[in-house]
């Protein structure tokens, strides 16, 4: 625990002061106007061609402009390879982040049969083209393993229980509030039509699932693989693009997902591991379906 709570003070140390205070200005900047025009809710009226140009755009707009910040004040060289790995990791999560569409279920088969299994396969299936899609381009950059960076060996688990023992009471306070509340659990809508408890569980791994590909994509394309081109200044301009998949959700789990993001950005770039990170972020993840249930109760 000692040697995470270094790493940490570490990595702020090291870090220009000036490019810390205009990267996270920058990314509080965003989060404002995102959430002032409420522009994520707005999005989910649009078709999907703009929703696809939607995401790429701001994904490419606040990505970029923090790696652009890293560059002036730490004279980082931007080469060919990193151009080709910005456009791809920005597509690649435009993809992920498109919402449901219904007219796609003419392109689903016929053993998907009730309305709200639908949208559950569609996920499943993007899940798993972007899991494939990241580790083919991570192991393209030189990763080794089928999944970067996870492996059981070497788990830090003081450190994953100190975390869930901070979280705890966190996720209790949020799992009554208001603005959580309208948006968890995720499985109301199928405890409302009436899903049996086996789907539920069956919801609730898929849900899981979704933290392993995010964590996958992140804190291992983004963090990992990133290191050879920006070096630790990974770390934030991976955070600056996480916190923007967060727009759609309530502005406190928006703000914390900067702070969560660049902590779990150090873990792993010094662990070389992103089993900790998911580990963490799965737990956080259930622990809200669960206080939020409770809440709503």
């Amino acid at each position: 625990m000692k040697s995470f709570l270094h790493h940490i003070i570490q990595f702020f140390k090291v870090q220009h002061p000036w490019a810390l205070l205009w990267n996270s200005v920058w990314v509080g900047f965003t989060v404002f106007l995102n959430f002032y025009f409420k522009i994520s809710k707005a999005m989910l009226a649009w078709s999907l061609g703009w929703q696809l140009l939607f995401f790429v755009g701001i994904f490419t707009l606040i990505y970029g402009v923090s790696v652009l910040i890293h560059k002036k004040y730490y004279k980082l060289t931007l080469t060919k390879d990193f151009y080709l790995f910005f456009i791809t990791a920005v597509l690649i999560f435009s993809f992920k982040s498109i919402p449901y569409h219904s007219e796609w279920t003419i392109y689903f088969p016929s053993f998907v049969p009730h309305q709200w299994e639908k949208p559950l396969f569609h996920w499943l299936v993007k899940d798993i083209v972007i899991l494939v899609t990241t580790v083919w381009f991570f192991r393209k950059l030189g990763g080794i393993g089928w999944i970067p960076g996870f492996s059981w060996k070497n788990v830090p688990w003081r450190i994953i229980l100190v975390c869930w023992l901070i979280m705890i009471p966190l996720l209790f306070w949020a799992g009554f509030q208001p603005g959580f509340l309208a948006q968890y659990p995720k499985m109301s809508s199928l405890i409302e039509q009436g899903a049996s408890k086996v789907q539920l569980l069956f919801f609730e791994l898929l849900y899981s699932f979704d933290f392993l590909i995010i964590e996958v994509f992140f804190r291992g394309l983004l963090g990992i693989a990133a290191f050879q081109f920006l070096g630790e200044h990974a770390i934030l301009t991976m955070a600056s693009f996480y916190c923007a998949i967060h727009f759609g959700k309530p502005l406190p789990e928006c703000i914390s997902s900067y702070f969560g993001g660049t902590i779990l950005g150090v873990l792993a770039l010094r662990s070389g591991k992103i089993t900790s990170g998911f580990l963490i972020h799965v737990s956080v993840a259930l622990g809200m379906e669960i206080t939020s249930y409770l809440g709503k109760k």
